[in-house]
Parts: structure tokens; C-alpha cells; sequence
């Protein structure tokens, strides 16, 4: 072990800046606005060579450095929900915590003898994302969004949740430096590459025997998703965000064109005689006072009445004395007689929204009807994978997913919300404004998809299983991340009693 150490030291400091700059690169496409999958696989074994081909305060100072100022660039399409300057440090000091594993790394493996050493930076990651999910903007940005659409690999999620898949793509890195730093000698290698690419091949093969041996096989409901024309986006684009920075105030709304109404109510009559059941709206797209809020849910009762539909109508209602008053964002679910089946708040806020919006009670509602189990949610819940989880316990078999996008964070925030489908065991439909809308099954395969921005017609349907199925995730929860955590404490537990060197 101490061989490995003097190697570390020697190594030409030329070549270790090299991979620091390969590694910046691939860190601007590893998360974020401009994903390529296979850069979220290569970032850290490149940014973890640099680290220990250097001596530690330099190292960890140009990669931390590194790491944040990539960071700055790959989240900037989150900025325009922060005001002013403040998203520059916030997504400083987010960047700066996911760098912590790299600093665990250089720390701490070095102290731990053989195969063992690989699983510090993968404990360690998977730790920082599981902790950081109960903060912030929860699960955003984790590292097996960046594998949407690889289905036999992301299969994974049915069992471990993503923290699983995180924890695959992280241990890859540690395993290539270590085989880097065996200098490829296969006679000490081979046991741990046998049981990493073991693994990896086992995760795939057994995604891809559930994807052709399991299909969904059960008969499907037509779902609608309308989202708001082009012509009609900007205005309601201005006045969300005049609103959510206080810039206007809530009784501006007793003056907006109904035109806006007109157009979800028409569409949605439209969808209807296309066949579809169930019909959703999206967040924040439909702006209400209080005042007349009461009159458009009439309008809403009558509408599914008429049609026999179940109407989801995703509103965020305004206090005349708003923002002395929170708004409320919510979906009013109304049933094919016409009666309001339930009410939910949003029970996740957005950065910036705590201020504005009441918060829900943390429960999404659980709805029997004649397709099957059925359960709403907004936009930011869908990054909370325990609150999502009671529909998975529950037994749900359709989530519909109202949200509002802009062109930063499309279609990444889409694909991000794909996996509580895949965790869960059950089919999804995202519709959201200014973005991509999508509808999936539960094992992810997409059925439906609408770009706001380049679809003609913003009315998105899609036939969809109405039966579910249970999954290990949804009665297990995230047990292994909890594992990971106790894994790590056991790994810095090992190090402090033998220290490097020590047998």
C-alpha cells in the first residue's frame, strides 16, 4: 500500500492536468440543460485520477474550483427562479457539497486495503444525494437522471430507487482508478473487475428480461394532456412571474382576458370526443382570483358532467391581497357526475415558492375509478421519491403529474420525473406547460411526448395501462441508501483503526 502512495506522488504532473481538463469537460454535459449520458460515466474517473496524481491541498483546490464553476454553467437553466444574483451562490454551495465524495476519496481510500477501497466514493456519493434529497430541490439533479432512456439499465430503480443506479455509475469511477493505479496488471484486477462488470452486466440483463419477458399487458385508458397554446403562453409566462417575484399583485388577475379559460375549456371538450377519460391541466398555467375561482370550477363540474370525464384542473388561485397572502397551487379533481372528488396542494415547493404558495399536507390523494387507481401530484413533488412512494404502496396505477417548465430545465425536468413511473410500478403522464410533456408506462417505455415548443398541436393523448404492478422499491423504500450510509460509516470506522499501511 505504501508502493501504491509513493506511486501516486510521482506521477507526471503534466499529464494529471490533462485529465483535469478532459474531466471539465465532460462535467458540462454530465447533468443539467446538455446531458450525454456517457459523460456522467466519465467525469469522475477522469476528476478522481487528477486528484490523486496530485498532492491533496492543490488537487482538491482545482477540482473543487472546477466542479463549481461547471456546475455554475450545467444549472443555469434554474436561474430565472432565483432573483437577482442569489442563484450564483446557491449553485456554488450545491456544487460544492457533490464534491465532497471526491474529497472522501482522496482522504480516506488510500487507508482502506484492496477492492474495499473502491467503495468510498460510491458510499460516499450516494450518501451526498440521499441526504441533500430531503433539502433543497430535493432529487434534482442526480446522477441516474443523467440514464434516461438506457431502460434495461434504469429497470434498477423497481428495486434500489435511484440511489441504486447512482451508486453503479459512481463505483465505476473509483473501479477504473483503481485499475489505473494496479497498472492494468490483470493477475490483480480480475477479481474486482469480474465483480463490478458482473454486477453491471447482471443489472442490465435483468432490466431488459423484465422490459421483453413482462410487459404491460393489461387493457388502457385514453388520457389527455392540453397545455397552453403559444399564442396564449407569453402573456400567462409575464404575469406567473410578475406574481412570483411580487412585482404585481393579486387583484391584476380580476382583469385577465378569458380567453385563456376559453381555450382549456374548448380543448379539453375537444380531447374528450377524441375519446379521451381522463384529462389534466397544467401548473400554473391556469391564474385565478379567489374571487372568481369558485365560478371556474363550476364551469369545470359541467364540462365533466357533460363529457363523463374525469377533469383534473391544475390552477394556482390568487388572494385579492396578494402577496400578503399565499396563493393556493393545486389540483381540483372532479369526477364524471361532476362532483370535486378531492383538492391537493402542492406538498413540495419549488426554490423561491415557499414565500408564495400555501404548502399541502404531504399526502397525494388516492382515487378509485373505473381505470384503475389514480393519484395527482405537482411539478417539484415529483423530486420527493418518499412522497411519490405512497402512490407505489398504494397500489396506484395511473400518476398524472401537472407542471410548469421553461426552456432551461427542457426536457430534463421531464425525464428526471420518468423514474417515480419505473419506481413505483406505475404508468405516467407529465403534462406540463413550456416544456415536454410525456406519457410513459411503468417500466418507462415512452407512449406519448409533446414539446411545447415545437408541437403544432398542444394537445397530447396517449393510451396507457390502467393496471399497475408492485414493485420492490415501493415496499422496501430506500433501504439501500440507508445501507450506503451505514456502509460508509463502517469504511470511516476502518480507516481511523488501521491507518494506511497498518495490516
Amino acid at each position: 500500500m505504501e508502493q501504491e502512495r509513493s506511486k501516486i506522488v510521482r506521477q507526471p504532473p503534466a499529464s494529471s492536468y490533462l485529465w483535469l481538463a478532459i474531466a471539465a469537460v465532460f462535467l458540462l454535459f454530465s447533468n443539467g440543460r446538455w446531458v450525454i449520458p456517457l459523460a456522467a460515466w466519465l467525469f469522475g474517473p477522469l476528476m478522481m485520477r487528477f486528484l490523486r496524481t496530485q498532492r491533496p491541498v492543490r488537487g482538491l483546490s482545482l477540482g473543487v474550483i472546477t466542479f463549481v464553476l461547471a456546475g455554475l454553467i450545467t444549472n443555469s437553466g434554474t436561474r430565472e427562479i432565483f432573483p437577482g444574483m442569489s442563484y450564483f451562490p446557491v449553485a456554488a454551495a450545491c456544487s460544492f457539497l457533490f464534491f465532497l465524495p471526491f474529497v472522501a476519496d482522496r482522504v480516506i481510500a488510500h487507508r482502506v486495503r484492496g477492492i474495499l477501497a473502491t467503495l468510498v466514493f460510491p458510499l460516499a456519493w450516494t450518501t451526498t444525494e440521499f441526504v441533500f434529497s430531503f433539502f433543497g430541490s430535493g432529487t434534482w439533479g442526480a446522477l441516474a437522471y443523467t440514464q434516461y432512456g438506457n431502460l434495461p439499465l434504469v429497470q434498477i430503480v423497481s428495486i434500489t430507487g435511484i440511489s441504486g443506479l447512482g451508486f453503479l455509475i459512481a463505483w465505476f469511477a473509483s473501479v477504473i482508478n483503481w485499475v489505473w493505479e494496479q497498472e492494468f496488471r490483470w493477475p490483480n484486477i480480475r477479481h474486482g473487475i469480474c465483480l463490478y462488470f458482473g454486477i453491471l452486466g447482471g443489472v442490465l440483463l435483468l432490466g431488459g428480461a423484465r422490459l421483453a419477458i413482462f410487459p404491460p399487458e393489461s387493457n388502457t385508458v385514453r388520457v389527455a394532456s392540453i397545455t397552453t397554446r403559444r399564442d396564449l403562453g407569453a402573456p400567462d409566462h409575464d404575469i406567473f412571474f410578475q406574481l412570483w417575484w411580487g412585482q404585481a399583485k393579486g387583484d391584476s388577475l380580476l382583469t385577465l382576458d378569458t380567453e385563456v379559460y376559453d381555450d382549456f375549456f374548448e380543448r379539453s371538450m375537444e380531447a374528450a370526443r377524441l375519446g379521451a377519460k381522463i384529462i389534466l391541466w397544467p401548473e400554473y398555467s391556469i391564474p385565478v382570483s379567489k374571487q372568481n375561482e369558485a365560478t371556474l370550477i363550476e364551469r369545470g363540474r359541467q364540462l365533466a358532467r357533460q363529457e363523463k370525464i374525469f377533469l383534473m384542473m391544475a390552477l394556482y388561485a390568487v388572494p385579492f391581497d396578494f402577496p400578503d397572502q399565499p396563493w393556493e397551487n393545486k389540483v381540483v379533481m372532479i369526477g364524471p357526475s361532476g362532483e370535486v372528488i378531492r383538492t391537493y396542494l402542492k406538498s413540495t415547493h419549488a426554490p423561491g415558492e415557499q414565500s408564495i404558495s400555501i404548502l399541502g399536507d404531504g399526502k397525494i390523494p388516492i382515487v378509485n375509478t373505473p381505470y384503475g387507481q389514480i393519484t395527482v401530484s405537482l411539478c417539484a413533488d415529483m423530486y420527493s421519491p418518499n412522497l411519490i412512494r405512497q402512490a407505489g404502496k398504494a397500489g396506484v396505477d395511473l400518476m398524472l403529474n401537472s407542471s410548469k417548465d421553461w426552456r432551461g430545465i427542457a426536457p430534463y425536468a421531464t425525464y428526471s420525473a420518468t423514474f417515480r413511473a419505473i419506481e413505483n410500478g406505475c404508468s405516467m403522464v407529465r403534462c406540463t406547460s413550456e416544456g415536454l410533456s410525456i406519457a410513459v408506462d411503468y417500466q418507462g417505455r415512452p407512449m406519448a411526448a409533446a414539446d411545447y415548443f415545437t408541437s403544432d398541436e398542444q394537445i397530447m393523448i396517449a393510451d396507457l395501462p390502467m393496471k399497475g404492478v408492485t414493485t420492490i422499491y415501493a415496499q422496501i423504500g430506500d433501504l439501500f441508501a440507508w445501507c450506503c450510509i451505514i456502509g460508509l460509516l463502517a469504511i470511516l470506522f476502518l480507516s481511523v483503526r488501521k491507518p494506511c499501511g497498518q495490516s
